[in-house]
């Protein structure tokens, strides 16, 4: 993109070398603005990967927290509900001490159960408008390549690899979102 500034400098032509945008977009504005429109340009390329990626840590994050917190009540559940079956000496005090560890088990599972609430309605709606700009994206991008000719082998090169990154973070989304459900179904096998 800024090859033919570079080469204005280190090797000088007499005619101008022909500008290019990194997309095609028409601003409407004179050509003395390009050096505006092009850092705008750049600017937005690398802020919005910058957005993405920072919201899917985000997700990552807590829904990792979620799946441990979720572990974690699994290993308690087998350790409450683990009965020995020769134990004659069960007594009140354990009995009331076993009552104790079940209620606590229930309120940290309510307290899991309020946090995933939490999430999903924190993401439910930012995650909706992302997976529409992703399917819009993935649609204009696979419009495109088929429509490009053969000889353009940088513009099928973008237009895939978009495509594939689209792809990837959709697959991101519903892979940590499975990944919940599995986890917090497996504190049930363990009662």
């Amino acid at each position: 993109m800024l090859t033919p500034d570079v080469l204005d400098i280190i090797s000088p032509m007499n005619e101008s070398r022909p500008r290019r945008q990194p997309i095609d977009i028409q601003f409407f504005v004179n050509d003395e603005y390009l050096y505006i429109v092009r850092y705008h340009t750049c600017f937005l390329l690398i802020i919005i990967p910058f957005i993405y990626v920072g919201c899917s840590t985000l997700f990552v994050t807590v829904t990792q927290h979620v799946c441990g917190m979720c572990k974690l009540m699994g290993n308690r559940a087998e350790r409450i509900f683990f009965v020995a079956e020769n134990d004659t000496a069960y007594d009140l005090i354990q009995e009331s001490q076993s009552y104790g560890n079940l209620a606590v088990f229930v309120r940290q599972h309510d307290n899991v159960i309020q946090f995933v609430d939490i999430i999903e309605t924190c993401h439910t709606v930012p995650f909706l408008m992302e997976l529409t700009g992703m399917v819009f994206l993935m649609s204009l991008t696979l419009i495109e390549v088929l429509t490009i000719s053969s000889n353009n082998f940088e513009r099928t090169f973008r237009s895939v690899s978009v495509a594939i990154i689209g792809q990837s973070y959709i697959f991101m989304y519903c892979y940590m979102g499975q990944r919940v459900t599995d986890v917090s179904s497996s504190i049930c096998e363990k009662m």
